[in-house]
């Protein structure tokens, strides 16, 4: 071991001596100096020369054995919400006859099609003879409990991803090593927003390269307002300038200066341009890579990976449980991140997971691979923030004098939201899915960004 002091300093470093190493490389001292050498990886799978058939079989292979890894850590306590993910995981778990108790969250809601999923989930439960939990939580009982989970954590927490905290909080008071069906939807697609770039990498495919390039600006910047039009409600103009709006809407004059300086559509394009390349169809040679699984490695990675593990760190510590979900194995992410976008999505059905789902049909039955829809965890904040002991604690937090304490967000602005969203109050159902959505303007998920602001400066300025 040599002494610091005959290091020489690195000049990427703060510190004399000490050397910034890079992931890739390895550090080589000896009585000569010190040199960096790159270590080269070998690919540990290469989808190229796999045919649909290998892939699916190679995918199901890995898929078991992640499972598995996770299941024989001890007695599992499994958040089931009854969708493809965790039906996975229980009928894995039944199969190699692993011990295992299921525990559903069942938050309140007007919503028929909730109420159908929870006695689903209880149906299936029984089906595998396992001892299955409902959980109740009301919108008093949520901010109750989330207070002391607030309190406790400096990060900044968006509300609409507390339904895992509560899950996992609710779990814990049961059993000591919880496994989630988590991650899935973002590597293998599901949601929504997922359809625009599956249908521009259709597109992409069928131009020529000159033409798809110029396709393909267009198409990212749409993208783009698409992915921020949700919360922020980013509209048909460039993203440049939906940004510059949406800044001067939500912030004061005195930090508008500093803000401007940081672009969310910068560090969005950044994100996708750091993205694998991969391809969309080995079928055709198109002439640009994948967009849509460029738009799923960003909400896995960006999006999602901080977010989760965030949670499970906090739940973990706060609880002493060990927490683990068997798609975020490492092995399992890799594969995923290969797979042709097109074996992950069907159009014509909306089908997310679609490899996933042909991979379990023997497991768990075509009926219950395929089924079109499902309620999921996810809190019902549309309802909810329509409750009034919930609509009391928005008006509490966001009111004028703790909003002004700080001198960040635009009162008169967060005013109008509150105001706008509140004016109509009256529930109507989706044709579709049941779902309950809410008539005149719905400004849910930036109130739910705003709570989570407001209540971290408050905990840690």
């Amino acid at each position: 071991t040599r002494r610091s002091s005959d290091l020489n300093a690195g000049s990427d470093t703060e510190y004399a001596g000490v050397k910034q190493l890079m992931p890739g490389k390895v550090l080589i001292a000896n009585q000569r100096g010190i040199k960096f050498k790159q270590v080269d990886f070998k690919e540990k799978f290469n989808l190229a020369e796999m045919d649909k058939k290998e892939m699916i079989a190679r995918f199901r292979e890995i898929m078991f054995s992640s499972i598995r890894k996770k299941l024989i850590l001890g007695s599992i306590s499994l958040a089931f919400s009854g969708g493809i993910d965790t039906k996975i995981i229980l009928a894995t778990a039944n199969k190699y006859r692993l011990p295992i108790e299921t525990f559903t969250v069942e938050f309140e809601s007007q919503a028929e099609y909730k109420k159908k999923d929870y006695q689903l989930a209880k149906e299936t439960s029984a089906k595998f003879k396992v001892k299955h939990y409902r959980l109740r939580l009301s919108p008093r009982k949520f901010l109750k409990n989330i207070e002391s989970f607030i309190e406790s954590s400096n990060r900044l927490i968006n509300f609409n991803n507390l339904n895992s905290v509560c899950i996992l909080e609710l779990i814990s008071r049961q059993g000591n090593i919880i496994v989630t069906g988590d991650g899935t939807e973002e590597q293998l697609s599901l949601y929504q927003h997922h359809v625009f770039p599956f249908s521009a990498d259709l597109l992409l495919e069928s131009v020529p390269l000159e033409n798809a390039r110029k396709l393909r600006k267009s198409i990212l910047e749409t993208y783009c307002n698409l992915f921020f039009s949700r919360s922020w409600e980013w509209r048909d103009a460039s993203s440049d300038e939906n940004e510059k709006v949406f800044k001067r809407n939500l912030f004061t004059n005195s930090v508008l200066e500093k803000v401007e300086k940081h672009k969310a559509s910068k560090i969005f394009y950044d994100c996708f341009s750091v993205s694998p390349d991969t391809i969309f169809s080995p079928y055709k040679n198109s002439p640009m890579p994948s967009f849509f699984n460029k738009a799923l490695w960003v909400d896995f990675s960006n999006n999602f990976k901080p977010k989760i593990f965030a949670v499970y760190d906090i739940i973990s510590r706060l609880k002493s449980v060990e927490i683990q979900s068997p798609f975020l194995d490492a092995d399992f992410a890799d594969f995923s991140s290969k797979i042709p976008g097109m074996f992950k999505f069907k159009l014509g059905t909306r089908l997310g997971k679609y490899i996933m789902r042909q991979s379990a049909e023997k497991l768990i039955g075509k009926k219950n691979a395929y089924t079109t829809f499902k309620s999921g965890s996810d809190i019902p904040f549309d309802e909810w923030l329509l409750d009034p002991y919930f609509e009391k604690y928005v008006r509490s937090i966001l009111n004028k004098k703790r909003i002004k304490k700080y001198g960040i967000l635009n009162h008169k602005y967060v005013e109008r939201v509150i105001s706008e969203h509140y004016k109509e109050r009256e529930l109507f159902k989706e044709p579709r899915f049941g779902r309950l959505n809410k008539k005149g303007r719905d400004h849910t998920h930036k109130i739910l960004k705003l709570l989570g602001f407001q209540l971290w400066m408050e905990n840690n300025f």
